[in-house]
């Protein structure tokens, strides 16, 4: 199984620089470009945060586009410049991000390799964390498949 990872996407609406001068989203649009260029594809793509700048409603719409030529199933994970309720709002659809919760924590048991999707966001804070809650949720998903091998990202 391949696995491609890309991270700190930074989306801005469309027009925008982050930090008012990177132009993170034809960043963005070149690694797809060339993911989907590769001889062998990866099999999953795993975006981890930031993958927007803001978190703003109009930066995840515009990263669902920018995500959408890729041909493989796409997971995503929330960095400290993500916001949960957006995130949600906008990729609730894809079915594999909780409907509720404080955290969105999932697993993917779909291919050869187990998927854990951890959420470290600490709203307003520019550091991720690992609380005991969220420690224990992770404990309860490996032990349900000990011997499984699995990603955690």
């Amino acid at each position: 199984m391949i696995i491609a990872q890309i991270t700190d996407l930074h989306v801005r609406p469309p027009g925008r620089f982050a930090y008012e001068r990177v132009d993170s989203n034809a960043m963005l649009k070149a690694a797809v470009d060339a993911l989907m260029r590769l001889e062998r594809r990866p099999d999953v793509v795993l975006a981890s945060g930031d993958l927007t700048d803001c978190g703003l409603t109009e930066e995840y719409v515009a990263l669902c586009e920018l995500l959408a030529p890729l041909s493989m199933p796409v997971y995503l994970v929330p960095g400290n410049h993500d916001r949960r309720g957006n995130m949600r709002a906008v990729f609730q659809a894809d079915g594999y991000l909780p409907a509720e919760g404080e955290f969105l924590h999932y697993v993917i048991d779909d291919h050869p390799v187990r998927l854990i999707g951890l959420d470290t966001v600490v709203p307003g804070e520019g550091h991720g964390l690992m609380c005991l809650r969220r420690l224990n949720w992770l404990e309860t998903q490996l032990a349900r498949a000990p011997g499984e091998p699995t990603v955690i990202f």
